[in-house]
């Protein structure tokens, strides 16, 4: 099974550019020059040992009546993009965004980095951080596999699920313009693995895409996103998340929410073909589901930018 038919749709390197010409096992060019690379950043949360490996989390906020709230990145992302919704978040409860295995400042993982593995691995973080339950999982991405994943493993933890302009399990089935997109993808996430390693994309760059993932952050989450998006374990991590595209997506295809909690928010500007109705399939996942469009944002900007960040804050706490 090719590894092209498993990426998210809708991520930072979605539309970057075309891979034609290009072959799975090549790269489109190659370069010796090693520079040395750039200082350190310095993580902006704690590390939490889940059994033998730690995990980069920000805990902020107080515990309040009203539920706190977990956030879960989508595919190449990590804690940093949710600064500014954690922020308006935590001035009304607490909150927790985190980096996968692997990703930004979190130790690496050797198991599959299918939903129910990576699922385990925020429980047992939560459990490290005694981080209260119930909460709201507001997942954005491929992020909302991974809180459909948790659900159904320990649905006494949820009170809520928002998934933020989120995956749907049969996209790249119904859609040939996300399956073209995933193949871009691919070729990107190939390509940048094996070039990262040798410290040849330092001198190329990664074609402006981490400029795109954190627009509107401020300068330390856009540096860390920037220095991450050059890393080999980085890149690595999310190439092995992508890898397990189907296996993720058939652990939570057929799985209901019933009458649970659900805000389905989506972003309308730059869409590829069919994502709006697959969006409204999403909402159909539970009997006590809101559908919400944020009008002007993009699947970036929903969550980077201040002003789009605090109203997508202001809709996950926000019950349906």
């Amino acid at each position: 099974m090719k590894i092209a038919r498993h990426f998210n749709a809708g991520t930072p390197i979605d539309n970057a550019f075309s891979p034609e010409g290009t072959t799975e096992n090549s790269t489109p060019f190659q370069l010796r020059a090693v520079p040395k690379p750039p200082p350190k950043i310095p993580p902006p949360g704690a590390f939490y040992d889940i059994g033998g490996r730690r995990l980069h989390a920000i805990v902020s906020g107080e515990s309040t009546a009203q539920p706190p709230v977990v956030l879960e990145a989508g595919l190449t992302a990590m804690s940093s993009c949710w600064h500014w919704v954690q922020d308006e978040l935590s001035k009304s409860t607490k909150v927790l965004s985190y980096d996968r295995a692997g990703l930004g400042w979190s130790d690496s993982a050797e198991e599959p980095r299918h939903a129910k593995n990576i699922a385990s691995d925020l429980h047992r973080l939560l459990d490290a951080a005694n981080f209260p339950r119930p909460f709201i999982f507001a997942g954005h991405s491929l992020g909302g596999i991974f809180g459909r994943a948790y659900q159904s493993m320990w649905p006494e933890d949820i009170a809520g699920l928002a998934l933020i302009d989120a995956v749907h399990p049969d996209q790249l089935e119904r859609s040939p313009q996300i399956k073209w997109a995933f193949r871009r993808l691919f070729w990107y996430l190939r390509a940048a693995s094996q070039l990262a390693p040798t410290g040849a994309q330092r001198v190329v760059g990664d074609f402006g895409i981490s400029d795109k993932a954190s627009e509107g952050l401020p300068a330390l989450h856009k540096l860390a996103t920037k220095e991450f998006f050059t890393s080999p374990r980085h890149l690595r991590a999310s190439l092995n998340e992508a890898d397990q595209w189907n296996t993720s997506m058939s652990q939570v295809r057929d799985r209901r929410l019933g009458a649970l909690p659900l805000l389905v928010l989506t972003a309308p500007i730059h869409r590829m073909q069919g994502w709006l109705d697959l969006q409204h399939d999403l909402a159909q996942l539970s009997t006590r589901a809101r559908h919400v469009t944020l009008e002007n944002s993009t699947h970036l900007t929903i969550l980077t930018k201040k002003d789009f960040a605090e109203r997508t804050a202001h809709q996950i706490r926000t019950p349906p």
